[in-house]
Order: C-alpha cells, then sequence, then structure tokens
C-alpha cells in the first residue's frame, strides 16, 4: 500500500500542474497513472476474491513437542486468475505461524501442507487461514480470511517410567457383591427380559430358545487394580525457584503413569484440584486415556484446596481394592495424615515428589518422611528432561516391609 499512497501522490502533484500549465504530457501521465491504479486495485481485489479455501484438518489433537499437519486447498473461480497468493494459518498458539507461496496458473486446485508446532500443552484456537494477495506492481495488498476456527487440544508429553512401580491392590474374588458393567465383559452373573435397545451381543439364546422370550445377559465389572492418580495443582504447592517447571513436571509424571497403567489395560481415575476440578472415575481403552490427557492439558496450578483436602476428597472413592499415585510438589507434611487415612482403608500408596529447586543437591525433605512410612516415593528434579532424574528412596519390594530404605537410583 505504500507504493500505492506514493503513485497517488504523484498523480495529484501531476494533475495539478496538468490543470496549471495545460501540457498534454502532464495530462496522458495522470491518465496514465490513474489507470495503473485502477486496474491494480481491480487485480487485486478479482484475485483475493476470486477464490475459495479449504482446510483439511486430520486431527485436533496432538502432544507437547509434536506439531498438527494440515492441508489447505486453494480453488480459482476463473480460469483468466493469475498471480500468487501466500497462505498463512493464524493460532493462539505462541509459535510463528505457518504460511506459504501458492502460484495460480493451472486450473486445478492447488494443495498446500501446513505444519504447525505445538511447543507446549493447552487448549488453543487454530484459524481461519489468512489470504493475502498484491498486483504485480505491488501497488495493493489485500488480506483476508478463510475457513473456521477449531479448538485444538495439546496434550502435555508423557515419558517412559521404567523405574516406577506402582504396590498392586488387594484385589476381590468371588463373592455376593456384583458390579454390573455397562460394557460386555467375561464375567456374566445373571439374566433378564430384552430391553428395546439392547446389544445383540448380550443376547442369552439359550435362556431365549428356553424361556420362548428374548433374554439378554447382565456382566458385571471384572476384578481390577483400580488406579487413582492425583495431580497436587494447588497454586502455593506449585511455587519456586524453578518456576512454571514445576507445574509442568507434576502434569507430564500424573500423565506418563496415567498412560503406563492404561496401556497395560488397568483401570486409571484422575483427582486434581486447579483452575478446574476433575474426578475422572476409573475405566480402561484408549479413549479413556484421552479424557485423562484432555483434562490434564487444560489443568494450570491455580487451585486453592491443599492436597490434604483433595485426598479427603478421595476417601469415598479409595478402598482396599485400590492403588493411589499421588504426584505433589507440596513441602509441608500435613498431607501426610490424609496418607495414613488412605493406608487405613488398605489402600496402596505410592508418591511422586517434585523438587522445585534445582540448586538443591540433596533430596527433599518430605520424601524421606514418605519413605520413613513405608510408603514406596520417588523425587524427581523439575524440569528433568526424560527418566534421567527419577530417584526412588522407598523402591516398592522395601516398601512392603516397612523399612526405610537409603536412597538409590532408579533403575531406567
Amino acid at each position: 500500500m505504500q507504493r500505492a499512497r506514493i503513485l497517488v501522490v504523484i498523480t495529484l502533484v501531476i494533475v495539478f500542474f496538468a490543470l496549471a500549465t495545460g501540457f498534454p504530457v502532464f495530462h496522458r501521465m495522470y491518465y496514465i497513472f490513474g489507470l495503473l491504479l485502477v486496474v491494480g486495485l481491480a487485480w487485486t481485489w478479482l484475485l483475493v476474491g476470486g477464490i475459495d479455501i479449504e482446510v483439511r484438518r486430520p486431527t485436533l489433537r496432538s502432544s507437547a513437542g509434536q506439531s498438527i499437519r494440515e492441508r489447505v486447498v486453494v480453488r480459482r473461480r476463473s480460469r483468466f486468475l493469475r498471480g500468487f497468493l501466500e497462505i498463512q494459518e493464524q493460532t493462539t498458539m505462541s509459535v510463528d505461524a505457518p504460511g506459504a507461496v501458492v502460484s495460480l496458473e493451472g486450473y486445478d486446485p492447488e494443495p498446500v501442507e501446513l505444519e504447525i508446532p505445538c511447543p507446549q500443552r493447552g487448549v488453543f484456537e487454530i484459524g481461519p487461514v489468512g489470504v493475502a494477495g498484491s498486483d504485480p506492481l505491488g501497488l495493493f495488498r489485500l488480506r483476508r480470511s478463510s475457513g473456521p476456527v477449531q479448538r485444538i487440544v495439546v496434550h502435555p508429553a508423557t515419558i517412559d517410567l521404567p523405574g516406577f512401580v506402582l504396590l498392586p491392590a488387594d484385589l476381590p474374588g468371588e463373592g455376593p457383591v456384583h458390579l454390573r458393567s455397562q460394557h460386555v465383559t467375561n464375567s456374566a452373573y445373571s439374566i433378564r427380559d430384552y430391553i428395546s435397545g439392547d446389544s445383540l451381543n448380550r443376547m442369552a439364546w439359550k435362556s431365549t430358545a428356553r424361556f420362548q422370550k428374548l433374554m439378554v445377559k447382565e456382566f458385571e465389572m471384572e476384578p481390577a487394580n483400580n488406579i487413582w492418580v492425583i495431580a497436587d495443582m494447588d497454586r502455593r504447592a506449585n511455587t519456586g525457584p524453578a518456576g512454571r517447571a514445576i507445574e509442568e513436571t507434576t502434569v507430564t509424571i500424573a500423565a506418563s503413569i496415567a498412560k503406563r497403567y492404561i496401556d497395560g489395560g488397568f483401570p486409571v481415575g484422575f483427582f486434581s484440584y486447579g483452575n478446574e476440578r476433575f474426578a475422572i472415575s476409573p475405566q480402561r481403552g484408549p479413549g479413556h486415556l484421552i479424557r485423562i490427557l484432555d483434562a490434564l492439558a487444560e489443568l494450570r496450578a491455580q487451585g486453592n484446596s491443599r492436597l490434604l483436602n483433595v485426598i479427603a476428597d478421595l476417601h469415598t472413592r479409595a478402598g482396599r481394592y485400590t492403588s493411589v499415585a499421588i504426584v505433589t510438589a507440596a513441602q509441608d507434611d500435613e498431607w501426610l495424615d490424609g496418607v495414613r487415612h488412605l493406608m487405613l482403608r488398605r489402600s496402596r500408596i505410592t508418591v511422586v515428589c517434585i523438587d522445585g529447586d534445582p540448586s538443591n543437591m540433596s533430596y527433599p525433605e518430605i520424601a524421606h518422611h514418605v519413605a520413613s512410612m513405608g510408603i514406596p516415593s520417588y523425587t524427581v528434579k523439575a524440569g528433568t528432561e526424560r527418566t534421567a532424574g527419577l530417584v526412588s528412596l522407598a523402591p516398592p519390594a522395601l516398601a512392603s516391609e516397612r523399612t526405610p530404605a537409603r536412597a538409590r537410583p532408579a533403575r531406567a
């Protein structure tokens, strides 16, 4: 547009001299310059407005450190359009938006592949796609947006935890109490009349033939070691010299524990009070893992509930048949009272303490308190990459003997 302004000023000056002197050369010049301005504006307006943009995003989920690929297809409405267009994605993520230049030469649609980096977890918006074009002389530059605005969820990164082990809970055996399952399992304990909407894979064909009416099976939940993962998102616990790295490390460890045991076929639940409160009941399967990772993506250490209160709210959900993994950066020991109550309910506890002071050469004092209780205790420095910083203070084998163990690195 700067060139267009300069040309307008020059045209106005030429018009002034043409009117003042009457020389034909000035008349011809302002005709030519005026025509250039009109043609350039019309060219740019037709070029930018004469196309259709189609955006294809195969997925709206990613993980921190990865990227999202999308395909932008540019279609011309007229075969006479010629020129170059600049395509640029727009997003609320703190990254340089990717873009590309498209040449409108052939009549076939022009596909453009864009890769959007996702450096950090969170919930963001992506779109619309910005389209910019210019005339051949670069006098005018117009821009418009096209495509939908969509919500993208970036999950926290997960890491391998080869040295981390949860104590198994006491699994229930056969008994008079049956927990009804909404899904088909290997354990069918009764039959009932068919109700409209029941799935065919629940049909009890032998009972149907015997009673001369449609009968379906009732399934119970299979005995399993229910696992609860607690992420301490109290703002007071997540302050320290390491800053934001404390919160991110807590989320990464919680996500890694959940993924490890869901991948192993265990029902895993998630409990945390941060900027929002999450209480996700234990379930199995990849879909359930996505629900937990979605919660962790938008979780922030802005909660006002201390870890003791969070554990107290978990008491009604945890019991003899549950294992609880607590991930916290809290340095006070008041929440250990809640851990003792869980132990009285025969829950199996494992604690991961996040050390928020990178300059501290020793292990956090609270981690030693946990280890002295005979609870499997691990500690990791905030911001530590991979698993090199995961240290076991009371490994599971020694924790079952209720004796504190000397600090030793967990095998990575």
